[in-house]
Parts: C-alpha cells; structure tokens; sequence
C-alpha cells in the first residue's frame, strides 16, 4: 500500500472504474485521497486540483497538478468510504470528520455550523456507515440534544431527555439565530 501512495504521489495521477463513477463525477474540480493506517492516521490528508482527465476502456484517470495536504487530517469517526464520493472544496478545507464532508445542502452545513459554535462533541449519523452510500445525515447529536432534520416533512426536530420543539426548516436560511437560540434553551 506505501508502496502504491509513494507512485501516486510521484506520476500525480489517480484512476476509478468508470462503472463505480456516479452522476456529476465530470464536474469535479479536485480529487482528494484517504489513506488507511498503513501510512499514519486513517483519514483524508492530501488533494489536489485536477489538470485533465483521460478515459481508458474501463477507467477514468484524473492527472493532477500537485498533491497539497489538507489543514488537518479528516479522520473518518466511525464511517468509511467505500470508493470515493463528492463534496466541496469548502467542506474539505473546513472538515475535520469524514460524515462533515457529507453535507450536500444549506441546511445540514448551517446547523453543522452552528452546532459547532457550542460544543466541538457534535456526532453526526448518516442513514448508512458507508460514506459514499448515505442520503443524507439522519441526526446531529451532542451533550443531550439530538437534531433530526426531516428534509420531506421540512422540520427540524430539536429534543433533550424531557422536551422537544419542532420547527421549520426554513428558519436554518432565513432565522438561524431563532434556530441557535432554541438549541441553547434545550441545554
């Protein structure tokens, strides 16, 4: 495996199956690596901006410009990724955990946002333990409030051990200092 990361690093170079690509794969600006144990601290350390792509029979290869290291290692809590999946290059430079990686809309960024000003301890739970799998985050936890953000019902349910308040998940765009001030009031 070091052996595999040291010739990726020196041809800058990275190839999928084209059958393991999901849609949107061609909008991809940056392509980043996780790398396992064997080489330190499981987690995503390194990226780099995409020069080219080249398709051959089966495989895509993604030629990059140089290799950077992340701010800090993105460690993968208690998810994994299965091949590889997609988010921003603002969420890379942000994330510190792999399911932060995860969040696809203004909503789940907002509150992850938010939560963090309060406590560093935020536990997120996607609705499946492979990363690249997940459609969506299910719950945010911390201390003894969870937040489960029904994107279908468009409610934010926020609940302690004795209370619950169920808001609109609109107020996370237009109010998030009502949001902010109901969690607190759940402490």
């Amino acid at each position: 495996m070091k052996q595999f990361i040291e010739t990726l690093f020196s041809r800058a170079t990275i190839s999928f199956q084209i059958n393991s690509l999901k849609k949107g794969w061609q909008e991809a600006n940056y392509v980043a690596l996780y790398t396992t144990s064997e080489l330190g601290e499981n987690g995503v350390r390194e990226y780099g901006e995409i020069k080219r792509i080249a398709t051959e029979e089966d495989s895509v290869r993604f030629f990059v410009e140089v290799w950077k290291n992340t701010k800090q290692v993105i460690r993968p809590v208690k998810y994994g990724i299965a091949t590889y999946m997609m988010t921003t290059l603002s969420l890379l430079n942000e994330a510190k955990e792999l399911p932060e990686l995860y969040m696809k809309n203004k909503q789940e960024t907002t509150l992850w946002r938010m939560l963090r000003r309060i406590s560093d301890q935020i536990e997120i739970n996607l609705d499946n333990k492979v990363l690249d799998e997940a459609l969506g985050v299910g719950t945010f936890s911390f201390k003894e409030i969870e937040i489960h953000l029904d994107k279908e019902k468009r409610t934010l349910s926020i609940r302690n051990d004795s209370q619950e308040r169920v808001l609109g998940t609109d107020l996370l765009i237009h109010q998030p200092s009502k949001v902010f001030r109901e969690v607190l009031s759940l402490l």
